[in-house]
């Protein structure tokens, strides 16, 4: 498998910009993906050396909003047209700074939003999962599922607006847009809504990007079997790829509860693999990680 990094390590492995090239280097990655935490300053200094050693290291994605901005709170599928427009305007940064930095082809990873009247019973959901509560059993989900279901089409409808802009500019730039699968039930979009979305706005550069620990933490808490998930993102080209156990994502593989080789199986097999890391790795379990996914059989195209 072609394996590549995220900067979601350096939470962890504490490095100055101009030390992460040779870092992500050691690893054996082949491809390098900017997440969405790294401060202003930060993504400067590594966008300068990463411009200078291109050929070494190229950069794959870049998670949207980054740099880390008040903007990453506004939603592109928001019903509230101030904020989609903020939204697209904060996307559109970000895909200028990764045609800049990593040139055609380059992809930007979007969370397309979730249903704002269904989040604030996110919580109680939560609870019920950590205190063992069946999900057949959870009043609380069953009242999430009947508000995001119920709102959900209004919400499709703002999100697909907000891409075809954010498209345009994607497409002026040579930039891949790649949409993301939520990790909670609130989320867009669901695996219809994708194919909807792709359908609608074919010929756009959209593509989906698949997020394996959100597609298992989706799975485990009963909301939406991995197996569907992955049905309906196993074009995606690019996956951020990691092992989890319940909530915590960014694992070695191995080291949780995801068999990542079948989760794999329906993805096409020249799809690059980005390791998203958990916050409480080591250095040596970042490289461990690379190995081992670099080291995965090849699923079957």
């Amino acid at each position: 498998m072609v394996v590549g990094l995220s900067t979601s390590c350096l939470q962890a492995v504490r490095l100055a910009p101009d030390a992460v090239v040779d870092f992500v280097l050691r690893t054996g990655a082949e491809g390098l993906a900017l997440d969405d935490a790294l401060p202003p300053d930060f993504v400067g200094e590594l966008t300068r050396a990463l411009a200078q050693r291109r050929d070494e290291l190229p950069l794959w994605a870049i998670e949207n909003v980054c740099p880390a901005s008040r903007q990453a709170r506004a939603q592109l599928a928001s019903l509230e047209r101030d904020e989609a427009e903020a939204a697209v305007a904060a996307a559109g940064q970000t895909v200028r700074l990764a045609a800049d930095v990593g040139g055609p082809g380059v992809m930007v990873l979007l969370r397309c939003g979730e249903v704002a009247a269904a989040a604030p019973l996110w919580p109680p959901v939560r609870r019920d999962f950590l205190r063992g509560v069946e999900a057949s059993d959870s009043a609380a989900l069953a009242r999430l599922r009947r508000e995001r279901d119920q709102l959900g089409p209004r919400h499709l409808d703002a999100l697909r607006r907000s891409l075809e802009r954010l498209a345009r500019i994607a497409e002026s730039h040579g930039v891949t847009l790649g949409l993301r699968n939520p990790a909670r039930y609130q989320g867009l979009p669901t695996p219809a809504e994708l194919a909807l979305l792709l359908g609608e706005l074919q010929g756009a550069p959209l593509r989906p990007a698949l997020d394996l620990p959100a597609a298992h933490l989706a799975d485990v808490m009963e909301q939406r079997p991995l197996a569907d998930t992955v049905a309906a993102w196993k074009a995606s080209p690019l996956v951020l790829a990691a092992d989890a156990c319940a909530q915590i994502g960014g694992l070695p593989p191995g080291h949780g509860e995801l068999d990542i080789a079948a989760a794999l199986g329906p993805v096409a097999a020249d799809a690059r693999l980005v390791f998203t890391s958990w916050r409480g790795l080591a250095e040596a379990e970042v490289v461990q990680a690379v190995a081992a996914l670099a080291s995965l059989p090849r699923p079957r195209a």
